[in-house]
């Protein structure tokens, strides 16, 4: 991940779940990995080099559905998406989302398993991204990156969390309060045309389309000089 730092100067923390690489790992379940990626996020909120530093949370597949579960679990860190106005205002919060390939459940996904999909309800990770997304902040900026070309998780799929996250505090309600729209972040579902699950980073554009969102997104820091710009 070290092309966030040369292309946008952003410092990464690699968050690679328990059973990535080994499939037996007994971690590897819903709860186990949304316990990790909380004591990730708070690692870095609490690290003295951090702070004033806005965060983007980015995953993939399955990762990006950890990380839309762990943004909507921590409203309380998310920055106002308005004017930047100081680092001391700023400090350390969850300021964009960036998901790629992802799905708005493990029983959707199942459900195009042909035979497999009647039985999705005896899946025991659901991972429910699509509710998640929905009771997500509205302030925070969504970036999703979608392979037209998905054979393990359809893109309708994508375009469906794309949908959820426009709605996102439109409607108040106990868990998303209404927000106007000059506090939304922007959502943006970029296509990788003639891209796999796996091969989305072949895309000649994926790299211009995160550092186009992350630019626009987070515009008053200025990440070459590691400060908040002026924004009057």
């Amino acid at each position: 991940m070290g092309i966030f730092r040369q292309l946008l100067y952003y410092r990464a923390r690699l968050f690679v779940y328990p059973g990535a690489f080994f499939p037996n790992d007994n971690n590897n379940d819903d709860s186990g990995l949304r316990i990790d990626s909380q004591t990730v996020l708070d690692h870095v909120l609490a690290d003295p080099t951090r702070n004033q530093k806005p965060i983007a949370i980015f995953g993939q597949s399955l990762g990006g559905a950890v990380a839309i579960d762990l943004t909507s679990r921590n409203d309380d860190k998310v920055g106002r998406n308005e004017c930047t106005t100081s680092s001391s205002d700023n400090a350390a919060q969850i300021a964009a989302l960036i998901v790629e390939n992802t799905f708005t459940s493990i029983p959707d996904i199942m459900k195009n398993w042909g035979l497999i999909g009647h039985f999705s309800f005896l899946c025991s990770e659901k991972w429910w991204s699509a509710t998640r997304m929905a009771r997500m902040s509205a302030r925070i900026p969504v970036l999703l990156l979608s392979a037209t070309e998905d054979t393990i998780i359809p893109p309708s799929q994508m375009e469906r969390l794309r949908h959820i996250a426009n709605e996102r505090g439109r409607k108040p309600s106990k868990k998303t309060p209404l927000v106007p729209e000059e506090d939304r972040g922007q959502v943006r579902l970029e296509l990788l045309e003639k891209c796999g699950h796996n091969t989305s980073l072949d895309h000649p554009k994926y790299w211009h389309f995160v550092e186009e969102f992350v630019k626009s997104s987070l515009k008053h820091w200025d990440a070459t000089n590691q400060s908040f710009a002026d924004s009057k």
